[in-house]
C-alpha cells in the first residue's frame, strides 16, 4: 500500500467483513459476546470513515489541493485534528472494553451462562485469522507510511484478534 488512505480502506473493508459475521454468527448461536464483537466492529468501521476522511483532507492540504473557502478557514490545515481523531478511537475503545467486562463479570457473579462451541469455535477461528492478517499487512504497510492513524489501527486489529 502506497498511501495512508489506502491501508485505512483496507482495514475498513476488513471491519465491515468482521461486523457481518460477528453479527450472523451472534444471531445464529444465540452468543451474545459474538454480537457484541460484531458490534464493536461496527463501532470500529465509523472510527475508520473519521479517520479516511481525514487522511484525505491532511494529504489535500499538503498538496494545496482545498477549496479557497476550505483554505480559509483551516489555514493550519487539518493535522492538528490527527490527536483528537486518535483520543476518540481510543477512548471508544476503552469504554467498549469496559462495558464488555462489566458485563463479562456480571455474568459470572450471576453463576454462567451455557456455551456452545459450535458456531463460535467456527467463528473465532475465521476471525482470529483475519483480524491476524489485516493487521499484519496495515503494520507491514505502516513501515514505510510511518502512520500515527495506521498504527492505532493496526493496535486495535491486535487488540481485535486477542
Amino acid at each position: 500500500m502506497r498511501t495512508e488512505q489506502q491501508a485505512l480502506k483496507l482495514s475498513l473493508a476488513g471491519i465491515l467483513l468482521v461486523a457481518a459475521l460477528g453479527v450472523g454468527f451472534g444471531l445464529i448461536s444465540g452468543s451474545f459476546a459474538i454480537l457484541f464483537d460484531g458490534v464493536f466492529s461496527l463501532v470500529d468501521a465509523v472510527m475508520s470513515v473519521v479517520s479516511i476522511t481525514l487522511a484525505g483532507l491532511i494529504a489535500k492540504s499538503a498538496a494545496n489541493e482545498l477549496s479557497k473557502r476550505t483554505h480559509e478557514r483551516f489555514t493550519m490545515g487539518f493535522w492538528h485534528f490527527e490527536p483528537i481523531v486518535l483520543a476518540v478511537n481510543a477512548l471508544l475503545m476503552m469504554s467498549v472494553a469496559a462495558y464488555a467486562l462489566f458485563q463479562a463479570v456480571t455474568a459470572l457473579l450471576s453463576g454462567g451462562r451455557d456455551v456452545e462451541f459450535g458456531a463460535a469455535v467456527i467463528y473465532a477461528g475465521v476471525v482470529v485469522v483475519l483480524t491476524f492478517a489485516i493487521g499484519f499487512v496495515e503494520h507491514r504497510a505502516n513501515r514505510t507510511l510511518n502512520s500515527a492513524l495506521v498504527a492505532i489501527d493496526v493496535k486495535g486489529w491486535i487488540m481485535a484478534a486477542v
